[in-house]
């Protein structure tokens, strides 16, 4: 009698195993989402395998490519070792498969809070200067902080539109209403319409020639410096398309000085004759150059960043780049910067858009280590490391 009940309940299991069987269905497709990863070393990213029909049932096995760079456990979650381009395979019971690609790079982040960062340089020792609106200027050697303000040092003022370093490793620093300091590393010297010929008190931006000129957008004109003597440019002297809001200073391989202003476009000047372009005689985009929107690549192309994209200037030609038909991920571009590989580097609000002449990659908080999306100014230093400096710190990808 107990021999039969027993029988009797294998019967039972076995049937309802039968039928639970043959409701399972089989999976006809299968894919990754997403299909393709960007992500950073040390992240880890889940992947979802999806299958179809959407009731399909199937047991699924993980796999990597290359395990030192990503490596996938059983649920599909990836972890980042190393930087590179792998695959992670899903594969169903029944020999169905779907892949991601995933990217991974390096990063480094330097959590500092910095009140609103208006511009950096990389001097030869590799230290990082960030100049701020309100609280000086910042000096960064990868380990510690030094702050220089007016009522610590020579600054002359504590609101800091930018800063260039010269040859001799001098740095200057422009302000606003207080003129020009230059730091020799001991000294700091003060150049203001007091005491030299310089156009205006309130400085914007500058840029240094290959001759050691240093070029000063004020907003009264252009003044140039060469050690010595000063020489102004304004719109009513001269060709400047205009002279109070110029916002953007680049110097071309020829020595052409290009002038970008928020509102009237562009000024060329080849140290005799002056070029205006703007939306009227060109194919620029825009007539407002953003701050610090204006590079200038290896075959002599100039890049400009405006409210409305990006424009691409080949001394003939203009091409036009935006969020409607290309990789940039947000069409207020500033800053503009190009590294020694030709990629071209734009902020953009929405993090940092990188375009190698074909492809477009975007960086941001949810991909890379940036500090903030809001990238204030961009650097790249001597080993081709690319620098992110934003108000909560700097971010640094390393060169591949």
């Amino acid at each position: 009698m107990k021999v039969r009940k027993i029988t009797v309940l294998a019967t039972i299991i076995l049937w309802a195993f039968s039928c639970k069987k043959k409701d399972l269905i089989a999976p006809t497709g299968i894919s990754i989402n997403p299909s393709s990863l960007m992500s950073y070393v040390g992240a880890k990213d889940t992947l979802k395998a999806v299958l179809s029909p959407a009731n399909a049932s199937s047991g699924i096995t993980w796999s990597s490519g290359n395990p030192a760079i990503a490596s996938v456990d059983r649920s599909g979650v990836v972890t980042c070792v190393a930087t590179g381009t792998t695959t992670i395979t899903a594969k169903t019971g029944n020999d169905l498969t779907a892949s991601c690609t995933i990217t991974i790079t390096k990063w480094a982040t330097y959590p500092y809070n910095l009140y609103e960062p208006s511009g950096m340089a990389i001097d030869g020792t590799g230290n990082k200067w960030i100049t701020t609106f309100g609280e000086g200027v910042w000096q960064f050697d990868g380990t510690n902080w030094t702050n220089y303000k007016s009522a610590n040092s020579g600054l002359a003022f504590d609101n800091v539109w930018g800063m260039a370093i010269d040859a001799q490793g001098n740095k200057w620093f422009v302000t606003e209403g207080e003129g020009i300091s230059k730091f020799d590393g001991a000294n700091w010297t003060t150049y203001n319409s007091e005491n030299s010929d310089l156009a205006s008190n309130y400085v914007i931006t500058m840029a240094i020639d290959a001759q050691g000129n240093k070029w000063f957008s004020t907003i009264a004109g252009v003044s140039q410096f060469d050690g010595v003597h000063w020489t102004n440019y304004t719109a009513t002297s001269g060709g400047l398309v205009d002279s109070a809001g110029i916002y953007s200073i680049a110097i071309d391989a020829q020595g052409n000085k290009w002038f970008g202003t928020d509102e009237a476009g562009v000024s060329e000047f080849d140290g005799t004759h002056w070029t205006t372009y703007n939306t009227s005689n060109s194919g620029l985009v825009s007539n407002d150059i953003s701050f610090g929107a204006i590079a200038i690549d290896a075959q002599g192309n100039k890049w400009f960043g405006t409210n409305e994209g990006v424009s691409e200037f080949n001394g003939t030609g203009w091409t036009t780049y935006n969020t409607s038909n290309s990789g940039l991920a947000g069409n207020s571009v500033s800053p503009v910067v190009i590294d020694a590989q030709g990629n071209k580097w734009f902020g953009n609000g929405n993090g940092v858009s990188e375009f190698d002449g074909t492809h477009w990659t975007t960086y941001n908080m949810s991909n890379s280590r940036l500090a903030s999306n809001i990238v204030n100014i961009l650097a790249v230093d001597a080993q081709g490391n690319v620098w992110f400096c934003t108000q909560y710190g700097l971010s640094e990808l390393y060169a591949e």
